[in-house]
């Protein structure tokens, strides 16, 4: 009878005492190949490669969980991500979610949509009410009219609980943006007398800097380059607000006077176009893009014999197409052909309710955090790493 061997894994050198030099180097020799590449190579690595992957890749070891963990490359990373949409809808006979969808990627049409768990009371509805940078505002809205604030990465799994404004609201114009210089993040919240409550992430505390003397259109937020937008209809004419996040102010843009060409204008709204703030005009068989630089310059004029009614642009892609939420579907509209077709992707919803831009991000909520000061009643939920479950914190 052959008598069977024992094989170490590790033998069983210096057992008890410090690492040797032999001991250091066969644990070094053991490690996966990819393991041992230069952390510049890594890093041009994970700047190409997808955000589900990178999940994952989180979980590797702990060299790259430090990676993708640490704040500065976390910005280089979001600076080279290209963005998705957080759809809302539904596919009967399943009830109404949110999902983050993947179009410009080379993920395969089985892997594009990723359902987030937004689980909430049968006495709350949950809506999306702003994103910026990979974070996205939740408004858990109640049976009796209150509201409760929620802010979630739902890359890294983290929520933030924002607390109750000091005068409650049934009806609030809600924001969310980034102030760049001081680096730390806002939410806009004004009330039905129009007065404007500032709440920076992580202070704790709410803060009223004065009052409007308009009230800008529910739901027509949109952030970008430090900026908030709402567009505004005070008694005959339409005008949109900027409120600068950094320094706290609020401005109004003239729109030029030929944008309302006739009656047929069904609706308006605000986007972005090359990086500039666009507006919107959309009519019967065509929508006009406005776009802001040293003034309102008119871009673009698309067309489409099938009707723009119930049609919202949500953005362009370098493909040159504008994607397009038309009644209750995404609609991929081809700029060179002016052709349009219906996405369908494994797991989209039949019926899309409303769409945003979002950029994924492994940038963190403690992150944020840490930036400014602490309150002691303020918490931050470090959750489940995997991506598409939504904090517990949100289930009430």
């Amino acid at each position: 009878m052959k008598k069977s061997q024992v094989c170490h894994s590790h033998p069983p050198t210096n057992r008890g005492g410090p690492p040797s030099q032999e001991d250091e180097e066969e644990e070094h020799l053991q490690k996966p190949y990819i393991l041992h590449l230069p952390d510049h190579i890594t890093m041009e690595i994970f700047c190409k490669i997808t955000t589900k992957t990178l999940i994952h890749c989180k979980l590797v070891c702990k060299s790259w969980r430090r990676w993708l963990s640490d704040p500065q490359f976390t910005k280089h990373l979001f600076s080279r991500t290209r963005p998705c949409l957080v759809v809302s809808g539904y596919t009967i006979p399943e009830p109404a979610g949110h999902f983050l969808v993947y179009l410009d990627t080379d993920l395969s049409p089985n892997d594009a949509v990723f359902r987030l768990s937004t689980r909430v009371g049968r006495d709350c509805r949950i809506f999306i009410r702003g994103s910026c940078n990979g974070f996205i505002l939740y408004d858990i809205e109640r049976l009796d009219g209150s509201h409760q604030l929620y802010l979630s990465n739902p890359i890294t799994g983290e929520s933030l609980t924002v607390p109750q404004p000091t005068k409650p609201c049934f009806k609030p114009i809600l924001g969310f943006g980034f102030a760049p210089i001081a680096e730390v993040y806002k939410v806009v919240w004004i009330d039905e007398n129009q007065d404007v409550n500032i709440f920076t992430v992580g202070s704790g505390i709410w803060r009223e800097i004065g009052s409007l003397p308009y009230t800008p259109l529910r739901h027509t937020d949109f952030y970008l380059n430090g900026f908030l937008y709402w567009t505004a209809q005070p008694l005959d004419t339409v005008f949109v607000s900027a409120f600068d996040v950094e320094r706290e102010r609020f401005q109004d843009l003239v729109l030029p006077r030929s944008w309302w060409v006739d009656a047929e204008v069904f609706k308006y709204s605000l986007g972005d176009f090359q990086g500039c703030l666009a507006f919107f005009v959309i009519r019967i068989c065509d929508v006009s893009v406005w776009v802001m630089k040293e003034s309102w310059t008119k871009e673009l004029e698309i067309r489409d014999p099938n009707s723009f009614i119930g049609t919202r642009i949500l953005r362009f892609t370098e493909e040159r197409k504008a994607l397009m939420l038309r009644s209750d579907k995404l609609v991929s509209y081809n700029l060179a052909t002016s052709g349009s077709v219906e996405v369908e992707l494994d797991g989209f919803p039949s019926f899309v309710m409303n769409a945003w831009n979002l950029t994924p991000s492994f940038l963190s909520l403690q992150d944020i955090y840490r930036r400014v000061i602490r309150a002691p009643r303020y918490h931050v939920s470090n959750l489940k790493s995997f991506w598409f479950f939504f904090p517990p914190t949100m289930y009430i």
